[in-house]
């Protein structure tokens, strides 16, 4: 198996559910990594459900898109206030052998290591979190919103708001690790009016996540894509622009 890690640069998100198809319709033989920087606003729904033409008319009133991926999970409204992230790793790779649980707390410790090479603190969920935010979520009917409740891996702040979203999805092919960073502040409102019919003057959401702002410039985060590269522990191809004085990755536009 070739362990080298190839770097796609993405650009919405559709695109990216494309990505992942071709991946693996091609044969996936070495790790691959999809860094998105979502142009445009569009609704990501998971394998949990909830697409249908009316939350698609609604969308399109906003001009938002609206896809599907492949891992399970709630939906995400991605747009210029998330970074996205996706790793491939084929069967072969040592992290693939992972449990579902032990690859989101590695993949959560990566991001986690990551930023506060930046010098940003963050914290890994832990199960008494899980339980409380579980049924505050319940208790607003925010269930349906990935980014309402926790699990194993994703990133808190100092009060308890998550920053960081994760979802898994396996196959013979391998495992396949998604993460969202919140940079920016997220029309949560939009997103409760294209799946509900409802807007909020408010959503509750707000009080559930935090954004990082000093990661929201192009210069940061590819500070950050370096020190995530430096924290998977996998050899880059050394064929492309430096990143950071540890390694050179291949970027492909």
């Amino acid at each position: 198996m070739n362990s080298a890690l190839t770097v796609n640069h993405l650009q919405s998100g559709q695109a990216e559910q494309i990505w992942i198809d071709r991946q693996l319709a091609a044969g996936l033989t070495a790790p691959a990594l999809a860094v998105v920087n979502y142009r445009r606003p569009c609704l990501i729904y998971g394998r949990r459900g909830g697409d249908n033409p009316a939350a698609r008319g609604r969308a399109a009133l906003l001009y938002y898109a609206v896809t599907q991926r492949r891992s399970g999970g709630g939906a995400v409204l991605a747009g210029p206030w998330m970074l996205g992230l996706n790793l491939l790793l084929p069967t072969e790779h040592p992290f693939a052998a992972l449990s579902h649980v032990q690859a989101f707390s590695w993949f959560g410790r990566v991001w986690q290591q990551a930023l506060a090479d930046l010098g940003i603190t963050c914290h890994l969920a832990n199960s008494e979190e899980f339980q409380q935010r579980q049924a505050l979520v319940e208790q607003l009917r925010l269930d349906w919103v990935c980014f309402a409740g926790i699990s194993h891996g994703e990133l808190l702040d100092s009060e308890g708001r998550k920053v960081l979203g994760l979802a898994q999805y396996r196959g013979r092919w391998g495992t396949l690790l998604s993460a969202g960073l919140l940079t920016a502040t997220t029309p949560w409102e939009e997103l409760e009016f294209i799946h509900t019919g409802q807007r909020p003057e408010y959503s509750a959401l707000h009080a559930l996540t935090a954004p990082l702002p000093q990661l929201d410039t192009p210069v940061a985060r590819q500070a950050l894509l370096a020190c995530l590269l430096n924290h998977l522990h996998m050899p880059p191809i050394t064929t492309g622009k430096p990143l950071c004085k540890e390694f050179t990755i291949t970027a492909v536009a």
